[in-house]
């Protein structure tokens, strides 16, 4: 095994870029560690096929020996026909990607400790070979954002997701008007508008206008309060007689 990058004794990598294991008939790994490195990955990371390999490490994008090494991904995963995207005893492992398993079924990330740092997405591979993909929350699958779903209504990859949108009854929406997948119901006809005229707003203005005018000191308030009408202007002249 030749692999193109081998971490050293308590040594930190660092790579940007992407990390493909080889392609021959012993195919090379991408990262190689049996000691306590740290390796930090800004990129893919790809075990590939390679024909004839006979070692579970070969044709694997990231080999992690040492339990106590941490190697964290910042890409995505994917295994090819004969190869892991990452193999690993029992290091820990954070991955902020998707991870996508082989075309004849070899897992993605074959490991112990496994963490996902981000939404993400992972696609497997059923007995038939065609793919099922499992979703984490918050990954953007086509569904509708929730302030365009209906109020209450749960949805989602694992419904974890609640509409927020208020749709009002046809009965509240003025006629005619469409409405969620109709129209509105509502008018106003002359018998409601009296009715409310009368009721709760004719007595109610009518009492406050007139007590702004026995108490205002505008001058037309004044002049209304002061005005004389037939009534007064006969009691003024039975007075002189």
């Amino acid at each position: 095994m030749a692999p193109g990058v081998r971490a050293g004794t308590n040594s930190i990598i660092n790579i940007v870029g992407n990390v493909d294991s080889g392609l021959g008939t012993y195919g090379n790994v991408g990262v190689y560690s049996n000691t306590t490195a740290t390796i930090n990955i800004t990129g893919n990371v790809t075990g590939n096929a390679g024909a004839g390999s006979s070692g579970l490490y070969y044709n694997t994008g990231i080999y992690l020996v040492n339990g106590t090494a941490l190697c964290s991904i910042v890409g995505n995963v994917t295994a090819n026909a004969a190869g892991f995207g990452v193999y690993t005893n029992d290091n820990p492992v954070k991955i902020a990607g998707n991870l996508t398993d082989g075309s004849n079924g070899t897992i993605a990330f074959s490991g112990n400790r496994l963490f996902l740092e981000q939404a993400a997405q992972w696609q497997f591979r059923k007995t038939d070979l065609s793919t099922i993909t499992l979703y984490t929350p918050g990954v953007a699958t086509g569904f509708p954002a929730t302030n365009n779903v209906r109020t209450g209504i749960t949805y989602g990859p694992t419904n974890n997701l609640t509409g927020t949108c208020a749709v009002p009854p046809s009965g509240s929406v003025a006629l005619g008007v469409p409405v969620d997948n109709t129209v509105g119901t509502a008018y106003l006809d002359a018998t409601s508008l009296a009715n409310a005229l009368t009721g709760s707003l004719a007595a109610p203005l009518a009492t406050s206008l007139f007590t702004e005018i026995s108490g205002s000191s505008d001058p037309l308030a004044e002049r209304m309060r002061n005005q004389s009408t037939v009534q007064t202007t006969g009691a003024q002249l039975a007075g002189l007689l």
